[in-house]
């Protein structure tokens, strides 16, 4: 569907960002996929991969559909709310593609990522932008009040996630939020990138994704204006010769998820 090529055109972008990247003295790149959902992000990169990737997501069904592409060399249920649990310096890419919206936590969860990172190690943060956070989030509050589908679930008030099959956006960033927020984990900020300038959530302006000549205009006033675009990108990079703050879960893999407290081992998809 035309839709789809921008709405996904961060994936592709993402993927040759990694290729990019400089190969480690151990030799294979360690990549986190945040919120992994389904395991989208993985359809754009090259088989076999030249990197692990290891998922993360809340809900067992999304992450079963991520183990069936068999191509995660592990994946690991948790709840962002309480952080992530992995030791410092585990790897070299974190991506946080579109999961902030749905966190009441955002800073505490870029800091996270900063700390997952080894020196040199890069940040890439895709989240949708709004030039009125404020007054649209408080709006969505309200009407979450009148009504909530009963499948969703907002993070920010409700703890009972296994009744629930997604959450509802909580988090709503300017540009300049998003990027100060980045900013603020000490991380270098190194590229901005959009890629639309309208959601299109009406069906009549779905179909002039359907036009070459829209996408491409879409995409390059959006790259070059990206305060103007629904979404952006943030490249930010761990300086060298930056140390792990305090330690954090240093004792293993657990799951902080309610309920469940043992450790889980990172496992490769049963091939």
């Amino acid at each position: 569907m035309g839709e789809q090529l921008l709405k996904f055109a961060h994936f592709p972008h993402i993927a040759r960002l990694l290729s990019a990247e400089t190969v480690p003295a151990h030799a294979r790149l360690s990549v986190l996929d945040v919120g992994c959902g389904p395991g989208t992000l993985v359809n754009y990169y090259p088989v076999p991969l030249p990197y692990d990737v290891y998922g993360l997501d809340l809900w067992p069904h999304q992450l079963r559909q991520a183990a069936a592409k068999r191509l995660y060399a592990g994946l690991l249920q948790a709840n962002l709310v309480d952080g992530i649990p992995f030791r410092n310096e585990s790897f070299d890419i974190v991506v946080c593609g579109e999961i902030l919206l749905y966190l009441p936590n955002p800073r505490q969860i870029l800091a996270e990522c900063c700390r997952l990172l080894r020196p040199g190690g890069m940040l890439l943060v895709y989240n949708p932008i709004s030039r009125f956070p404020k007054i649209i989030g408080k709006l969505k509050k309200w009407s979450r009040m009148v009504y909530q589908e009963k499948s969703t679930i907002a993070l920010d008030c409700q703890r009972d996630w296994k009744i629930s099959t997604r959450p509802c956006r909580v988090t709503y960033y300017k540009p300049g939020g998003l990027i100060e927020d980045v900013n603020a984990t000490g991380l270098r900020v190194e590229n901005i990138t959009a890629f639309r300038l309208l959601l299109n959530r009406i069906r009549a302006l779905n179909k002039l994704e359907d036009y070459r000549w829209y996408r491409r205009a879409s995409e390059l006033i959006a790259r070059r204006y990206p305060h103007l675009a629904t979404d952006i990108l943030i490249e930010a990079r761990k300086d060298t010769s930056t140390q792990a703050g305090a330690a954090v879960h240093e004792s293993g893999i657990v799951s902080k998820i309610s309920g469940v407290s043992e450790p889980l081992n990172l496992r490769r998809p049963n091939t």
